[in-house]
């Protein structure tokens, strides 16, 4: 997921060079979209394939300050997460790789997580921009 901002060099710069005060709540408000999307693609996976619905547990989320990010990772409880979600070309057990040239949030390309949220892509990206910019009324004096 991206948003874009003119000037972007300039609204990163002064990102970095935020107060830890700022850039806590930036991160904090991250998280709680990150974890939104989280459960939008945890639903998703369930009412998926019978494969994807096991390994949705494998599908968690994580931020900084500019940006919220949906991991999927193997782990002991789904140890097929990642297959079941981009496919494989050397397990038949798991759908067809879709490569590496997709783009994200587009419909009918990518993983299955990136297909699931093509149609909530504006609704996403606005959550992310509200809270950015509630997190930044909360830090900046008035």
């Amino acid at each position: 997921m991206s948003v874009e901002f003119k000037n972007r060099a300039a609204v990163l710069a002064g990102f970095e060079k935020a107060p830890r005060e700022m850039k806590r709540a930036l991160r904090k408000s991250a998280a709680e979209t990150a974890r939104q999307v989280r459960g939008t693609v945890r639903s998703a996976a369930a009412s998926g394939t019978p494969q994807q619905a096991r390994m949705a547990r494998g599908i968690g989320s994580s931020a900084n300050s500019t940006s919220a990010i949906i991991t999927v990772k193997n782990t002991r409880s789904a140890p097929g997460a990642l297959g079941s979600l981009y496919g494989s070309k050397r397990f038949r057990q798991f759908p067809a790789w879709v490569g590496n040239s997709w783009k994200p949030l587009t419909r009918g390309e990518g993983p299955a997580h990136s297909r699931w949220l093509a149609p909530r892509k504006h609704e996403i990206e606005q959550r992310f921009v509200d809270g950015q910019l509630a997190a930044l009324d909360q830090a900046l004096p008035r």
